[in-house]
């Protein structure tokens, strides 16, 4: 039944595709600004004796990515006026819950990328938003909505989960090696990308994301050194696959119980979705609020 809280969670993943390429093309407002002769002159990169400048690797990111990054940004805006328009909205309370909940089934270790917070809770308001507009007009009895939530409680008990990092090393004596420099006032980040062989998080600075308590696919050892940790504290070497792992408790949440009242309006998107006959995409208002296309002509 947890399979039926991942449509939210697939959706926001798709979205941060195009937007991840969009925040390094656009993060930086002088770069959008620099003269192209300035921009020419830029090395970003050097391979030997052959220099890569910044004009060649924005010319590249725009061949590759550029119609479906200008698209998304689009769609935002577009999402952004029609919500507007017809008085939808998303409240804070909303997106906390949203983001607790994905939070409590995101696999990190499955993925390349970390999603910083801020990041999520802008994409979720944006799908949010979309979906409040493809059922702005569907009624579903309140017997019905009620059934869902008695039928499916467990969705709606999110338990305790763990906000960590770690630093992975190949035996115990170098953990504790790690753990020395970092109670010595060593950055762990800056020890993560130098030291650990956990591919996937040292070039994150150790980031591993958030796990549940009851992750069924992380080592129980693992799961109980960080029970007994308190946010800001770091373990002892923990044995970890092939190494032993440092790790820091950065946030804790504890779990929840959400009531009725207060997954009420996501039930009914819920259901009004999976009987949805008409699928809606941001393009489906694009003539409405006036959008018009000039890249690529």
């Amino acid at each position: 039944m947890r399979n039926q809280r991942l449509w939210l969670l697939i959706a926001v993943l798709l979205l941060s595709n195009c937007l991840t390429v969009a925040y390094f093309v656009t993060k930086d407002e002088k770069v959008s600004q620099q003269p192209v002769k300035e921009m020419k002159k830029e090395v970003v990169a050097k391979v030997g004796d052959d220099v890569i400048y910044r004009s060649d690797w924005l010319f590249a990111m725009e061949k590759r990515y550029g119609v479906d990054v200008l698209k998304e940004l689009v769609n935002e805006k577009v999402i952004e006026q029609v919500a507007a328009k017809y008085g939808v909205s998303v409240t804070d309370e909303e997106i906390e819950r949203e983001l607790t909940m994905i939070q409590s089934i995101y696999n990190p270790y499955e993925q390349e990328t970390a999603f910083d917070e801020e990041t999520l809770k802008s994409q979720i308001k944006t799908t949010l938003l979309l979906e409040k507009l493809m059922i702005k007009d569907v009624n579903i009895p309140e017997e019905q909505l009620k059934a869902f939530y008695e039928d499916n409680k467990e969705l709606y008990e999110i338990p305790e989960t763990y906000h960590i990092s770690h630093i992975v090393v190949k035996t115990n004596e170098e953990a504790l090696e790690v753990k020395k420099e970092l109670e010595e006032g060593s950055s762990f980040s800056a020890l993560a990308m130098e030291r650990s062989i956990d591919s996937l998080t040292a070039s994150r600075g150790g980031e591993v994301g958030y796990i549940s308590k009851y992750h069924p696919h992380i080592d129980p050892a693992y799961l109980e050194a960080i029970e007994k940790l308190n946010v800001g504290e770091i373990s002892d070497p923990v044995p970890y696959e092939e190494g032993y792992a440092i790790i820091l408790l950065q946030e804790k949440n504890e779990g929840k119980s959400f009531t009725y009242d207060e997954v009420k309006e996501q039930i009914k998107r819920q259901m009004a979705l999976q009987q949805s006959e008409v699928t809606f995409t941001p393009e489906s208002f694009w003539e409405e609020v006036g959008v018009e296309w000039f890249y690529g002509e």
